[in-house]
């Protein structure tokens, strides 16, 4: 189904190639997983399986890609549509349509598939990914997992011989990630070959047939078969790959009656949110009668995909319309002035991204530091080899990386991290933490949002859970 032979690319301007020499063939109806460090080529080789490199991206191609019997080089992009389907790592950044349907027919639509089976495929994939709630909506108003969902869903209903998906799981909650990865192993089923570039081990580990680990742009190590009985976390450590074993939260969660530190110390002020209200087309998406988020300690958000937990941090941020009041140390503090009391780190950092170089963004980010300073953490986050590219040209894991980074440097009151471990690989998660932590330790209003239960057991001192109907729930860690 995939014949790679030799391929190296280099992207135009690049000053090292981001694949070299890869060889790699997978056989129809594999279920592959890619994984290996944030930037060791992951996302461009499935680039160059899908016929993105070198067709949509600018650089110099050598070497051989034969995907589902196809010529990638010399194969139009509809010949090579009609038998792939690919999830990139930013979902909305592919989206084409306004609303949901009409998302998941446009590509069985584009290629002339007859209507009554457009019909059928669409059915099921909706009720596999139990989407049926979400078709009338617009995906502007998805939340980031629920984008997920349904950027996954429009690239199964032409049904494709070949699936790639790039960090499937992340954003996602773990009932969501259960009904994706349930979703994948029915399409498994169907003899569909699937290759999946993932971080999160633990939650395609079983339905992966083969493991291949890339590095510095190469294929480094081959488990084929691959099993998780015989990959121990031991092992998976060493080579710097996340856990395959689900992680837990280090405390269980009891009632409160607001966000607090644990630990035993008295919180110190901070952010208090009073009969927040937030609506959209008339209908109400956030509902927090009351909440804190003292100084000092860092408050995790958590609930299901579409809870609101983006949208309490744009609110917290200044970022957003909403009704109520908000105060930092016992002053309320208006949208504009929060504005300027606030760093946050966005799912989608590449939007948040706008200077010419990575050293560049850490620099106007914290014109204040030292460049030792700037440069101390660029090597945490294993950064300083690309400090001159640009970060637009970085991989999603990079971007997510330098995002963190000037967060790191921020001296703001108020700093706000919406999913930031998505695109984060063992090592990285350590530097992530580090920061989260600092920033505590140095008395910041820290706010948390993810669902990625290793980051929360090792960062969060307390947590305010969203439900469904978006109305907080308050519980606190002990």
């Amino acid at each position: 189904m995939i014949d790679v032979r030799g391929l190296r690319w280099r992207f135009r301007a690049a000053d090292r190639e981001s694949l070299r020499a890869v060889e790699l063939t997978v056989p129809q109806g594999q279920t592959l997983v890619l994984c290996g460090a944030s930037g060791s080529g992951k996302s461009t080789l499935l680039r160059a399986c899908s016929g993105l490199v070198p067709h949509l991206y600018d650089g110099q191609l050598d070497g051989s890609v034969r995907t589902a019997g196809l010529d990638v080089a010399s194969a139009g992009f509809d010949r090579l549509g009609r038998r792939i389907g690919l999830v990139s790592q930013h979902p909305r950044r592919q989206f084409f349509a306004d609303r949901v349907i009409d998302e998941l027919v446009f590509a069985s639509e584009n290629f002339g598939v007859d209507p009554d089976r457009i019909g059928a495929n669409l059915e099921a994939t909706v009720e596999q990914l139990s989407l049926a709630p979400l078709l009338t909506r617009r995906l502007s108003t998805l939340s980031g997992g629920q984008q997920q969902r349904v950027a996954i869903a429009s690239a199964l209903v032409h049904r494709p011989d070949l699936l790639l998906l790039d960090e499937p799981t992340s954003n996602l909650s773990a009932s969501a990630i259960d009904e994706v990865v349930s979703a994948l192993a029915a399409v498994k089923a169907t003899g569909t070959t699937i290759v999946i570039a993932e971080h999160r081990l633990h939650a395609v580990a079983p339905i992966a047939d083969r493991l291949v680990m890339m590095a510095d742009g190469r294929v480094e190590q081959d488990w084929d078969p691959f099993s998780p009985a015989t990959f121990t976390d031991e092992e998976a450590a060493a080579l710097g790959l996340r856990s395959l074993s689900a992680p837990t939260a280090a405390l269980p969660l009891a009632e409160t009656g607001g966000a607090r530190a644990s630990g035993g110390s008295v919180p110190r002020p901070g952010l208090t949110v009073r009969d927040l209200t937030c609506t959209a087309a008339g209908q109400s998406i956030l509902d927090v009668p009351y909440a804190e988020f003292p100084r000092g300690a860092v408050t995790a958000v958590v609930g299901e995909n579409g809870a609101g937990k983006s949208t309490l941090l744009r609110v917290l941020a200044g970022l957003q319309r909403h009704r109520g009041a908000i105060a930092l140390d016992g002053v309320d503090l208006p949208r504009r002035r929060r504005r300027g009391r606030t760093a946050m780190v966005h799912q989608d950092v590449g939007r948040q991204l706008f200077f010419a170089s990575v050293r560049d963004e850490v620099a106007e980010a914290a014109p204040d530091v030292s460049s030792a300073a700037a440069s101390r953490v660029l090597h945490r986050f294993g950064l300083a080899t690309v400090a001159d590219r640009h970060p637009l040209a970085l991989s999603g894991g990079q971007q997510q990386r330098l995002a963190m980074a000037t967060a790191g440097l921020s001296s703001r009151d108020v700093l706000l991290f919406d999913e930031p471990s998505s695109g984060v690989d063992r090592r990285n998660l350590d530097a992530l933490v580090a920061v989260i932590r600092d920033a505590a330790r140095r008395g910041a209003v820290v706010v948390l949002v993810t669902h990625d239960e290793a980051l929360l057991a090792r960062a969060a001192d307390s947590r305010l859970v969203l439900t469904g109907s978006s109305r907080a729930s308050v519980t606190m860690d002990g």
